[in-house]
């Protein structure tokens, strides 16, 4: 867990491990900071307005020009979409995505607890979970 407290904490993000360990850019890796610290105080499910409207001035419309972090973290595996109705993510569009629902998922929070991606693919909740995120993609 110190890991992840050093990430929730860090105001030089590209120098933790955890981040080089992500995969992606500073302003994603910010994003992905900002929703693990609203998961640690108990919102396990954010909009993605009010996940962009912390970085972007909604009233000057920036955050539309954001959308993209989103879907780059939900194709990244990160993030996934909270919805009722199976789709894939090729077949979502950036607009759709401002009034749904995004969490941190599994793999992102095994990541942040053990501070490594070690998993074994035999661990049948990650094979699962493979499934699914390649079924989405």
């Amino acid at each position: 867990m110190n890991e992840l407290i050093k990430f929730i904490q860090s105001t030089n993000l590209e120098k933790e491990d955890l981040f080089i360990q992500l995969k992606c850019n500073l302003e994603e890796g910010k994003t992905l900071q900002y929703i693990t610290k609203q998961y640690i105080e108990g919102r396990d499910a954010l909009m993605v307005i009010d996940i962009l409207s912390e970085f972007y001035d909604i009233k000057k419309y920036e955050h539309l020009y954001k959308l993209e972090l989103i879907k780059s973290l939900l194709e990244l595996g990160w993030l996934v979409q909270n919805s009722f109705t199976p789709v894939k993510l090729s077949e979502i569009s950036k607009l759709e995505l401002l009034n749904s629902s995004v969490s941190l998922t599994p793999s992102f929070l095994k990541l942040m607890e053990d501070g490594s991606m070690d998993m074994s693919m035999t661990d049948d909740f990650a094979l699962e979970e493979y499934k699914i995120l390649s079924a989405i993609k």
